[in-house]
């Protein structure tokens, strides 16, 4: 079990590389939710076809193996709620956001201090209760993400390891979030990316110019699919400039629609810079 196990999280965790490779995280993270639910598919066919040889086997499954793998299918659908409901307007109202959610996830830890202390601590005295599937029928758990409790496959307690765990890897992508939304310079000092490459200069760049001129570049880049081979949503190529150039774009699309709206020269700073760039090659 245990060697099908490891060449089960491997084939997901390379699908879950490959898709953001092509994609960025928002775009791709659907993709990546049916990647796992599908190598949870076959975990549960092959825990039906091998049954637990004993009560050891079956404690291991549901509290060291299954959780490492719902815990990644419970953090992607969080995440990418919390993309999806992520606001457009000020970084204060961005800061806000993130903030509420990692509240959240404190009044978790909160609520479940014995159980969190029970799993770090190494003790095994309940094991018994939590990780036995007849004997958690005995004490029902009634807290699950999506759905109700299979107790067929699950015993509720190994959901509320998946739980701590996603939240743990949710806590430390928020606040790296949060810092970077609080110190735009950390995310652009001279670093490399994951491919190698260099992603900024060590200078902090200021935006000086009016925020339209930054908003016909960014519509610009969107509209010609020249980031991320044009799956890039409008927003995060926004929020990428508002880091990069230490500003605050207010009213996105309403902005864009001041400059689709224009009777005369719709983009003066598209034409300016073409107009500077032929004056200077010339």
């Amino acid at each position: 079990m245990r060697n099908y196990f490891t060449h089960l999280c491997n084939d997901i965790d390379a699908q879950i590389e490959e898709l953001k490779r092509n994609k960025p995280t928002t775009s791709s993270t659907p993709n990546i939710i049916i990647s796992i639910e599908a190598g949870l598919a076959k975990l549960k066919k092959y825990m039906d076809d091998h049954p637990f040889v004993n009560s050891d086997e079956e404690i291991y499954f549901f509290k060291v193996l299954k959780p490492k793998i719902v815990s990644k299918w419970i953090y992607y659908k969080k995440m990418y709620q919390i993309d999806l409901e992520k606001p457009l307007g000020s970084i204060e109202q961005k800061k806000a956001h993130i903030s509420s959610e990692l509240d959240t996830i404190t009044k978790y830890f909160l609520a479940n201090t014995f159980f969190i202390q029970y799993l770090r601590s190494g003790k095994t005295d309940f094991d018994q209760k939590y990780f036995i599937r007849k004997n958690a029928l005995e004490i029902p758990i009634h807290e699950c993400y999506s759905c109700e409790i299979d107790y067929d496959y699950g015993t509720g307690y190994d959901h509320r390891i998946a739980l701590v765990q996603a939240y743990e890897m949710l806590e430390i992508e928020l606040n790296q979030q949060l810092e970077s939304l609080r110190n735009p310079s950390l995310l652009f000092s001279t670093k490399k990316n994951n491919t190698g490459l260099t992603t900024c200069a060590d200078n902090v760049l200021n935006w000086t110019g009016p925020q339209t001129a930054l908003v016909e570049v960014i519509y610009g880049l969107f509209f010609t699919g020249m980031v991320n081979n044009g799956t890039a949503d409008v927003k995060d190529i926004a929020e990428c400039f508002e880091n990069a150039f230490n500003i605050q774009i207010n009213q996105l699309y309403r902005t864009f629609l001041g400059i689709k709206n224009r009777k005369n020269n719709t983009l003066k700073f598209i034409d300016l810079m073409k107009m500077t760039l032929e004056k200077k090659n010339r």
